[in-house]
């Protein structure tokens, strides 16, 4: 308070500078800066009149139920302003989400076009994030790179048992399974012995 008396004088001219520290000091004096004391209570019996007590006891109950109301819309308003922190908060969130799940979406389509190889996969996955509707454009135009790996079937994932079932091994010859590699492998070793 005491800084804006300050500025408020100097706005209006009525504080010279050499006088600023005198005045700052003797309003540091006042001790504006605490808050005003409450109101005294008026004692109903000390008034005589009985017109005057009449009155001020019904102003005494207003000012009462004005403070109860006050009351009670500060909790409501204090209520309302929680709930819309926690509705945007909430929103938020979702937008998030979504927005994280769109960039996945765009760098699995990425891969599966064979339009980002691996390597570059977390540089793609960042410019969506930075700027979507450029790396979705930039995509659509894109040429397949040579260097990307379509991403595996889905059968590739199945867990394979069994002679029958055994898991395929990727060689010069495409897939081959590890069953006959080895029996091949083991034949051509015992032929040279």
């Amino acid at each position: 308070m005491i800084a804006k008396l300050i500025a408020l004088m100097k706005e209006l001219g009525i504080l010279p500078p050499e006088k600023e520290k005198t005045v700052t000091e003797a309003l540091t004096k006042l001790d504006l800066e605490k808050t005003p004391t409450k109101d005294p209570e008026i004692d109903l019996s000390k008034i005589t009149d009985p017109a005057l007590k009449e009155l001020i006891a019904g102003l005494k109950a207003q000012v009462n139920s004005v403070g109860q109301t006050n009351k009670e819309l500060v909790d409501v308003l204090t209520a309302e302003r929680k709930a819309r922190e926690e509705a945007a908060k909430t929103l938020a969130d979702e937008a998030k989400k979504a927005q994280a799940k769109k960039v996945t979406d765009l760098t699995d389509k990425a891969k599966k076009d064979q339009k980002v190889p691996t390597a570059k996969e977390k540089w793609f996955r960042d410019w969506a994030e930075k700027d979507y509707e450029a790396a979705e454009n930039w995509l659509k135009d894109a040429p397949v790179d040579k260097h990307a790996a379509p991403p595996p079937d889905d059968k590739s994932k199945q867990t394979q048992t069994g002679d029958d079932k055994a898991a395929k091994v990727a060689g010069p010859l495409g897939s081959v399974n590890s069953t006959i590699l080895k029996n091949v492998l083991e034949q051509s070793s015992a032929a040279k012995n």
